[in-house]
């Protein structure tokens, strides 16, 4: 919840998430620091295991030194505009990544 600000008020009456299949027809899995996620993937049952591509890896190559490159961080670092990234949804990050 700290990290993506989903309450359990948000997921009432949703499956269980090891009900979740990934298709076999994706082929690549975006996202920040996207091991973590294959991780709760491969916990709720996953099998199949497309390409990962982690774009926290990605900023730490490419900008070495800002001094984080936590995702919140890097919309502030790419957003010029601060008080309109800071009204956007609590899903930001997804649309962000």
């Amino acid at each position: 919840m700290a990290i993506s600000h989903i309450c359990n008020e948000d997921v009432a009456g949703e499956p269980p998430h090891t009900d979740f299949r990934l298709p076999n027809s994706v082929d690549y899995l975006i996202g920040h620091n996207i091991d973590f996620d294959m991780i709760v993937l491969k916990n709720a049952g996953v099998t199949h295991t497309p390409k990962l591509i982690c774009t926290n890896a990605m900023a730490n190559f490419l900008l070495p030194t800002l001094e984080s490159h936590k995702l919140v961080s890097l919309l502030y670092h790419f957003h010029r505009d601060i008080e309109r990234a800071q009204a956007r949804d609590a899903h930001a990050d997804i649309y962000f990544t």
